[in-house]
């Protein structure tokens, strides 16, 4: 796994925003006591609005109060990044969680860009579904992550060693398909062992947490973990309430692959289509608050995120 020292929060490569001011390298709330009480707050605030029904949308003015929705919150992960980058990482739950930031907001800035022709042609529903899922997909394991994830109390520092295990658990299917596939090239002899061995050589430097130790490079043989086996530990945990967004990720996987359903998945009604992107969103936006609020950032974000939320249930939630 990478080391984060001296290590900083970097926007994705080609980024041409020029920060020369690097902010203070210490994440906290004035006066918070413990660590874990970000996650606390968060995780409450979170499962208590997650019941909430959508509107039954008034024809185009409910889609396209949705369309400033997802400017206002576009506009707000873009003030996020530009304030993140350039601090410090000091450990390595901050430089994942923050790649899950910038994930978030790449999407949804997709997103965005294509509601006026998902407006106009409802088959525009393929790309904004599919992103949806990715979303879903990332929510759904960060929460996982975040559940191994502890702090301690006087001191809090964070005790990473849990959230570690279970980023490697997650991240090893790759490693497991790589492997297969050099095997599969080898014995058809369109790759040779040395390509094969220098190869993982170099896998091995960058992941040493996903290969065995020795002499033989071997990928460590890790069981994969699927969503909802990730969604069953999470019913188990503290984030129990935050679940429910499983059923979105089946709903959103079903435009992934182009099956027998395709054809009746286009023409479904476009109200249940709101309830679907209202709903998932309605999880969505409390993940980020979850997350900015483990990684402890300052209260303001918090509060301005706060009221990003409270403009979508004023505008799409009864």
């Amino acid at each position: 796994m990478r080391t984060t020292a001296n290590n900083m929060f970097a926007l994705w490569p080609g980024d041409q925003l020029n920060f020369s001011i690097f902010i203070k390298p210490t994440f906290g709330f004035v006066g918070q006591r413990a660590a874990s009480e970000a996650g606390h707050i968060a995780n409450t605030n979170v499962g208590c609005h997650l019941q909430m029904n959508s509107k039954v949308p008034n024809h185009i003015t409910d889609w396209i109060r949705f369309e400033g929705f997802l400017k206002e919150l576009v506009d707000f992960t873009t003030y996020l990044l530009k304030t993140l980058h350039g601090r410090q990482i000091d450990y390595e739950y901050q430089r994942v969680l923050f790649k899950f930031i910038e994930r978030f907001h790449l999407n949804f800035v997709a997103i965005k860009n294509t509601w006026k022709d998902y407006l106009k042609n409802s088959k525009y529903k393929h790309p904004c579904f599919l992103l949806l899922r990715s979303l879903v997909s990332d929510y759904i394991t960060m929460v996982y992550l975040i559940d191994g994830l502890k702090f301690e109390q006087k001191t809090l520092k964070p005790v990473e060693e849990n959230f570690r295990l279970r980023y490697i658990e997650i991240s090893n299917s790759y490693f497991t398909r790589v492997d297969k596939e050099i095997e599969k090239l080898l014995s058809e002899r369109k790759l040779t062992v040395k390509q094969r061995d220098k190869f993982l050589q170099t896998e091995r430097e960058f992941y040493p947490d996903h290969f065995e130790t020795g002499d033989k490079i071997k990928v460590k043989k890790i069981a994969n973990i699927d969503p909802g086996t990730m969604i069953k530990r999470i019913k188990s945990s503290e984030y129990k309430k935050l679940a429910g967004i499983y059923q979105y990720y089946f709903f959103f996987s079903q435009f992934e692959h182009f099956t027998i359903k395709t054809e009746e998945l286009f023409q479904r009604d476009r109200d249940t289509e709101y309830k679907m992107l209202v709903g998932s969103t309605n999880y969505l936006i409390r993940g980020l608050l979850l997350n900015i609020g483990v990684m402890r950032l300052e209260r303001p974000l918090l509060e301005k995120l706060s009221k990003v939320i409270e403009s979508f249930e004023e505008k799409l939630v009864k």
